[in-house]
């Protein structure tokens, strides 16, 4: 079995979402952002998603750092 989450694929229970950057990147061929992404169930409603995204970049025409939480209802 397998689904798609494409915007052109049907729906399903699966939802797409966009996790927004506080800063700007330009990044150029060949550099490298690195990161991890921690999803886990929120403790006061495991139906509830909580994001955690840690990235670090450090490119020729921008640098960024961040430590970003979201929450998925």
């Amino acid at each position: 079995m397998s689904f798609s989450t494409s915007p052109r694929a049907k729906n399903t229970h699966w939802k797409q979402t966009v996790l927004y950057l506080e800063d700007k990147l330009t990044v150029c061929v060949g550099e490298v952002l690195t990161g991890t992404l921690e999803c886990i169930p929120n403790a006061r409603n495991p139906r509830d998603l909580d994001f955690e995204l840690t990235y670090d970049f450090k490119g020729r025409l921008s640098t960024s750092a961040a430590t970003l939480k979201y929450r998925m209802r």
